[in-house]
């Protein structure tokens, strides 16, 4: 009876083989299923939806030149702005409840004036046209006197080696 028992509860070789392919199939039926499902994604948004995204935005700016170009920058400027502003809930910016100066409309005589009371962040930086760099790097090593008609000694070093023919292994 122990035997009849131990040999129930082990499985075969043949057993144990057809269980692992039984559990096989069905793991590849629902791969294939996955996989079929992700084609059919990816046909749709690279045949369908970013072609539809790239015409809406052609179209959104088509429709915005168009509408710069028939009414002007200030008009839909400040359209855009007050309906941006009723949409999303968020009260309009202090220089929005100022009248928006129409100088892109059409051309002024007088050229604009910029606020100069209000400190510059960037700080302002000069130029020195007489800085030299060789003056900095002789600053550090005291200079050797010499005489106005000596000629210029070059202050490169010498090779320690013959400089080798083009294509010379090293």
């Amino acid at each position: 009876m122990d035997q009849k028992l131990e040999s129930s509860s082990v499985l075969t070789s043949e057993a144990l083989r057809a269980a692992a392919l039984a559990t096989s199939a069905r793991r590849g039926v629902l791969v294939a299923r996955r996989r079929i499902v992700l084609r059919w994604l990816a046909w749709l948004l690279w045949g369908w939806l970013l072609p539809v995204i790239g015409l809406t935005t052609v179209l959104a700016a088509l429709l915005a030149f168009a509408s710069i170009t028939f009414w002007g920058p200030a008009k839909v400027l400040d359209t855009s702005q007050t309906w941006l502003s009723e949409q999303l809930g968020v009260p309009p910016s202090k220089a929005a409840d100022r009248p928006f100066d129409d100088r892109l409309d059409k051309p002024s005589a007088t050229p604009p004036t910029f606020n100069t009371t209000m400190p510059s962040v960037t700080p302002q930086l000069q130029i020195d046209r007489h800085y030299s760099s060789r003056e900095q790097s002789n600053a550090a090593v005291p200079a050797a006197p010499t005489t106005p008609t000596a000629p210029a000694i070059s202050t490169l070093p010498n090779p320690s080696s013959p400089p080798k023919p083009p294509g010379a292994q090293p």
